[in-house]
């Protein structure tokens, strides 16, 4: 650590110095309050002084008095050394800006023990800065993380509308001579197709989808709100009349608390919603390496109209 000496006189610079060498200091030295006030400035100032009360161009309190008007985050620990050892100069000084208060003629280990203290309190906000300075910083890349997901949210949320749209589009051409609501096209019973996002292949209850929707919408709300992922996938998986949706991140998975104990509101809202169609809802999780929400259920049909 470097520590600013101002001492215009030179026998007491000098043992100063020599004392603050020995035991390890790089030690600047000055010779009057306007010197040390220039060093100061610096933008790699030392963060230690020992400053003298009396010295000519500039007195110790003036010093101290400038020093603690800089726009600092990181101001320099000050010990105001002295003849002046009287209670009204300590307070004199001490009001002034020091931090603490040294008598001449000073006692060697006196002088160590305070700087000692000095260090401690230098390091000690050295590393509060650099903490604000890292939340700072991950306040930052959070909220870039936090719109980067929200956009994603958005444009996945306006596809979903697209593709309720088409299924809508899909059942008001569905063929008036068939009665099972199914406009799909021919397959064997055990035939499979992945549709990422696009309409269903068969006439479904408008209620249904608009569940499907919601639980996609909270599961992709849990994305950017706690998985802290950059991608999202989301597949529709048909096998005769039965639906399976997966909605997989590659996030820090679920919090081990959500699934072992009381599930969260907004999980329990998803087993909610496709519970009344008779279907479920499985949370699969992988700490570090993602988490995935499965639902499967039987494809509910719409109510038969009397024309239908």
């Amino acid at each position: 650590m470097k520590i600013l000496v101002a001492e215009d006189d030179l026998t007491s610079r000098t043992v100063l110095v020599g004392v603050l060498k020995m035991h390890g200091y790089d030690v600047e030295e000055t010779s009057s309050g306007s010197e040390a006030w220039e060093v100061l400035q610096q933008p790699d100032a030392p963060r230690l002084v020992i400053l003298d009360w009396m010295m000519p161009e500039m007195d110790g309190p003036e010093l101290l008095r400038r020093v603690r008007t800089l726009q600092t985050d990181r101001p320099p620990y000050i010990i105001m050394l002295t003849a002046k050892s009287d209670k009204t100069h300590v307070i004199a000084g001490l009001d002034a800006g020091a931090n603490d208060y040294l008598a001449k003629p000073f006692d060697p280990g006196e002088l160590l023990a305070r700087v000692e203290v000095g260090r401690r309190m230098v390091e000690m906000q050295l590393r509060r800065h650099q903490q604000r300075a890292n939340a700072q910083r991950m306040r930052v890349e959070a909220d870039q993380r936090i719109n980067e997901m929200q956009d994603t949210l958005s444009a996945t949320t306006r596809e979903l509308r697209q593709a309720q749209a088409d299924m809508a589009a899909m059942a008001a051409r569905r063929p008036s001579g068939r009665d099972d609501g199914v406009s799909a096209p021919s397959a064997k019973p055990n035939d499979s197709y992945v549709l990422p996002l696009a309409a269903l292949p068969i006439h479904v209850a408008p209620d249904f989808t608009r569940t499907l929707l919601g639980i996609v919408q909270e599961a992709l709300s849990n994305v950017v709100l706690h998985a802290q992922a950059t991608q999202v996938d989301i597949r529709l998986n048909v096998v005769g009349n039965e639906l399976e949706m997966l909605i997989q991140d590659n996030g820090r998975g679920f919090p081990p608390t959500s699934l072992s104990g009381a599930v969260a509101p907004g999980l329990l809202g998803m087993c909610e919603q496709i519970g009344a169609f008779g279907g479920a809802v499985e949370f699969l999780n992988e700490t570090g390496k993602g988490a995935a929400v499965r639902v499967r259920c039987s494809i509910p049909r719409p109510e038969p109209t009397p024309f239908s």
